[in-house]
């Protein structure tokens, strides 16, 4: 075997990241060969790029034959018309809860090379949306074939320059598709040409578009360079007059005249120095145009905090406050000194490493709920609803720090319970409110 044979074979099984395993017969000898945008069971046909002692590659050219785990997908016709030809989507051709065995695999297979030890693998959790899933999307303007018609949208599997026009992706609703069909067929009627990466010429170059979960609201960006002065006011009215699901609140255009094929928005520095006041103005009248969605925002991003149901499991929720020493320091730093720890209690010290380093906690009932952050929110807010009945205004004082605590933490882009353990540790002063107001009475 040697660069550039074709050859064929059996996918016999798929490694992360995305690598198929074929076997190929070689003079009586078995050679193993790695053909990516592969599915385990199909037979490939595939041309050899690489060829060494140890490791052989290559680059995916046909599917001879469907892997029986494609099937159903294809008998169905739940396969999208692009698959296989977009590079955007690799295991589409199988039925979701075998994405998640092979993935499971993947993901088994990894942990056990990297963790050192016994380890309990409860598996992986599947996504309860399938299709339709993406909220976001980057197309691109090229064209398909060199020299072809303008098209806009992903780019073509192992291709760097060509795009295929997607319209009617299964990842994504149908509002994305008629906003990508509106705004290509525009374009193209328009005869403007797009960005070549080559030449660094061009107008064309990105459609951003973001829709929001919840509200529906749907934002468009139409990302050009600065060669051409264009009058988007045209394509503007005819988003406007498009039949949608949701509904177009906002329609950029933003300019991008570097090299990277990147989406990219440039902040205008200078104006925001000789004017800050007004960009602070311009912030917080977002905020009040919309104060619903900003504050449903910050809800879904600090749910550990204020849900004490919270029904997923994140293991930096709880965090092992009992360490003694880091990993191979030396590794990384030979200037490191390393202290060997001696405990007195070694029996009792494992227990706590059990115990707290290994989670252990979060599955004792009764006792897991005192380590979320949302058992002690709900704790916060029955005492302050309590001042406020009794009218003891006087204990709003000491709650306000724990309050601009809270207010501290939901800021934060994530929620690790070791952020909130101050919180943990005042709560008994602070419920001890309760049984002040008996003792006041009582004198």
């Amino acid at each position: 075997m040697r660069k550039g044979d074709i050859c064929e074979g059996y996918v016999e099984k798929i490694d992360f990241p995305n690598k198929g395993y074929v076997w190929v017969d070689e003079d009586g000898m078995k050679t193993r060969v790695i053909v990516k945008n592969a599915v385990p069971g199909q037979k490939v046909r595939f041309a050899v790029n690489k060829k060494r002692k140890d490791k052989c590659e290559g680059r995916l050219l046909e599917v001879l034959e469907n892997s029986p785990l494609e099937k159903k997908c294809y008998e169905e016709g739940k396969v999208c018309k692009y698959f296989g030809k977009c590079g955007g989507c690799v295991y589409q051709s199988m039925e979701y809860s075998e994405q998640l065995k092979m993935k499971e695999s993947q993901v088994k297979s990894i942990l056990d090379e990297a963790v050192k030890g016994d380890f309990e693998f409860e598996g992986i959790i599947g996504s309860p949306v399938n299709e339709s899933y993406r909220n976001k999307m980057e197309f691109t303007f090229g064209d398909e074939v060199k020299g072809g018609e303008l098209a806009l949208g992903l780019h073509k599997r192992n291709s760097t320059y060509d795009i295929v026009t997607v319209n009617g992706c299964k990842i994504v609703d149908n509002d994305f598709s008629r906003i990508l069909d509106c705004v290509c067929s525009y374009f193209k009627e328009k005869n403007l040409p797009y960005f070549h990466k080559m030449t660094h010429e061009g107008y064309l170059r990105h459609l951003l578009v973001r829709k929001a979960v919840k509200t529906g609201q749907i934002l468009v960006d139409i990302v050009t360079t600065t060669q051409l002065d264009f009058d988007m006011s045209e394509i503007t009215e005819k988003l406007r007059n498009l039949q949608l699901d949701g509904t177009l609140v906002g329609l950029l255009h933003t300019y991008n005249d570097s090299i990277a094929d990147v989406v990219k928005g440039y902040t205008n520095t200078n104006l925001l120095k000789s004017d800050p006041q007004k960009y602070i103005k311009l912030y917080f009248s977002v905020f009040k145009k919309s104060p619903k969605q900003f504050i449903e925002a910050f809800a879904l991003n600090t749910l550990g905090f204020w849900n004490p149901e919270k029904n997923y499991y994140d293991s930096r929720m709880v965090h092992p406050y009992l360490e003694f020493y880091m990993l191979e320091a030396k590794k990384h730093n030979p200037d490191y000194i390393e202290i060997q720890r001696h405990s007195f209690l070694p029996h009792y010290e494992k227990i706590l490493e059990k115990l707290v380093a290994q989670n252990y906690f979060s599955k004792i009932p009764i006792i897991s709920s005192f380590l979320k952050l949302g058992t002690y929110f709900t704790l916060f807010i029955t005492v302050l609803i309590f001042i406020l009945y009794k009218k003891s205004y006087k204990y709003l004082v000491p709650l306000s720090y724990v309050f601009g605590l809270y207010i501290t933490l939901f800021l934060s882009p994530v929620a690790l319970f070791r952020y909130g353990f101050p919180i943990l540790l005042i709560t008994p002063v602070y419920f001890n409110i309760f049984f002040q107001k008996k003792e006041e009475q009582q004198q």
